[in-house]
């Protein structure tokens, strides 16, 4: 069973909050895990699984608010889509009459759809952008947990 109580040592929970940062390269996190075991002597397997074990619940913290951040990015752009539908289809209800208020109508809703699909477009790479970032935060947990169970 892993350890609970891993933020009330000080060391550990540093050293959790160094390794887990987003700012953090994984390199970073994987040098300052192997200088962390080397200063312990008795409790090194104990201390090792308190780093695991505070990774473990930060990371899917982490997880947490980018799975929201790519929800959040997918409904925008959903919702985009379905305003760019109606754009479309009260375009298509407009007559050809040529006249000034047709016109202006017409040009309004060209350019209403028009910026609502760069908008869509923007919350579709966003929400990509958070995938990537979700893919990386996975490799570098890997990484930094592989780098715990070589030092135990």
């Amino acid at each position: 069973m892993l350890p609970v109580d891993w933020n009330r040592n000080q060391a550990v929970k540093r050293l959790v909050e160094h390794a887990a940062s987003p700012e953090n390269r994984p390199a970073q996190g994987t040098r300052s895990i192997i200088q962390f075991a080397d200063r312990q002597h008795d409790d090194r397997e104990v201390a090792l699984l308190s780093v695991y074990a505070g990774l473990l619940m930060e990371v899917e913290a982490l997880r947490g608010f980018l799975i929201e951040g790519i929800r959040q990015y997918v409904l925008r752009a959903k919702i985009l889509e379905e305003n760019i539908q109606g754009h479309e289809t009260a375009l298509l209800k407009l007559s050809e009459s040529g006249n000034e208020a047709e016109r202006l109508n017409r040009q309004s809703y060209d350019r209403a759809r028009l910026a609502d699909a760069r908008y869509m477009d923007d919350a579709m790479e966003e929400a990509e952008f958070l995938c990537h970032r979700y893919a990386y935060l996975d490799k570098k947990l890997r990484l930094l947990t592989k780098t715990i169970r070589d030092s135990i």
